[in-house]
């Protein structure tokens, strides 16, 4: 589980929550995205074929999700699920591609001159309670029960 930002290749703010992913023009070769994600997060690491990468900077923590074909679709994911700034990475890629970030718990964009941390927090939230939870269950359950 983790809190999925969507970067679509454009600029344009479409309609949510039916955003024809299939109108936007491609990223490319994946191989080619593949190289230049190396060149801004040194540290990411590909699974084997490639179609995931996973980013620990401690600002981000999570996948970049690419997909399989060869040919980039006009989007592609961040699932994020840890760190203490995703909007550092969020927009370095919005900025590198010339593109948009959509955060898919609130239904809206995440805009580079004041980027709403709500689904972050959201996510967070959830996050924490689940932790909380699982660690009261090593106890025999949490309070209440």
């Amino acid at each position: 589980m983790g809190w999925d930002v969507m970067i679509l290749n454009t600029k344009d703010t479409l309609q949510s929550p039916q955003i024809d992913k299939s109108s936007l023009p491609s990223f490319g070769q994946r191989q080619a995205m593949i190289d230049n994600l190396n060149r801004l997060f040194p540290n990411i690491e590909w699974d084997e074929d490639l179609a995931y990468g996973h980013l620990n900077n401690e600002v981000y923590v999570g996948n970049i999700g690419l997909g399989e074909s060869e040919k980039m679709t006009g989007y592609f994911w961040l699932g994020i699920y840890g760190g203490t700034n995703p909007f550092e990475v969020i927009m370095k890629l919005c900025d590198e591609y010339r593109s948009s970030a959509f955060d898919t718990v609130t239904s809206e964009y995440i805009t580079i001159d004041k980027p709403s941390d709500k689904g972050w927090k959201h996510f967070q939230d959830f996050r924490n309670y689940v932790a909380e939870r699982l660690g009261n269950s090593d106890k025999g359950g949490s309070e209440g029960e």
